[in-house]
């Protein structure tokens, strides 16, 4: 059973015996007025027979009870009081449990606020790291770009070269082939051959 529960069930048993506590405060009120209210009309009688003696012991019995219905007045006071007290007490106990309760919940809120705002800076990072991690792969593609486009220009030219190269032999060779008084020798003739290899061998 909650804490609660248990104020609420003690409110109800205050509240219950105060009610009856009252009701014989009352009911014992009532009594006593109608005692006063027959003192009185005996004090009365007793004055007109001029009977002071007992006039002055049957006043006694009224001050006594008047005395006793002030205390009863002030005793019902005293119950309605204890009631009171009792409500007061259950709802400030109810008042202070919602209090913790709203404290936790704050608490809980501020903890998930603070996942949250966690988690929202662990996205940007993310985020970031992946825009970084893109611009490198971007710049890793450009750069073998810039080298495949380098590659191919130092070769063009070298192709270039070679080619020139193996026209101006080519020429030597077929003036070598041309008969002539003074024909080359065939060690010449193997040389240029060599050399015709060698500039192929280049081009791959």
């Amino acid at each position: 059973m909650s804490s609660d529960n248990r104020n609420r069930k003690l409110v109800r048993q205050v509240e219950k015996e105060t009610r009856s506590g009252k009701r014989d405060i009352a009911r014992n009120k009532m009594e006593l007025e109608r005692e006063e209210k027959a003192l009185v009309a005996e004090i009365k009688k007793y004055a007109q027979l001029g009977d002071k003696a007992m006039c002055s012991r049957l006043a006694q019995q009224l001050i006594s009870l008047r005395k006793q219905i002030g205390r009863n007045v002030r005793m019902s006071a005293e119950i309605s009081q204890i009631g009171t007290q009792a409500r007061l007490g259950a709802a400030q106990h109810r008042l202070m449990t919602v209090a913790q309760e709203t404290s936790k919940t704050m608490t809980a809120m501020n903890k998930q606020m603070d996942a949250k705002k966690m988690a929202q800076n662990m996205q940007a990072f993310q985020n970031a790291s992946f825009q970084l991690n893109m611009k490198e792969e971007l710049m890793d593609d450009f750069m073998n770009d810039f080298d495949a486009n380098d590659v191919e220009a130092e070769d063009a030219v070298v192709n270039e070269v070679l080619s020139s190269l193996a026209i101006d032999v080519g020429n030597q060779l077929d003036k070598a082939r041309v008969p002539t008084s003074s024909m080359k020798t065939e060690s010449e003739k193997a040389d240029f051959s060599d050399l015709e290899k060698q500039l192929e061998q280049l081009r791959r």
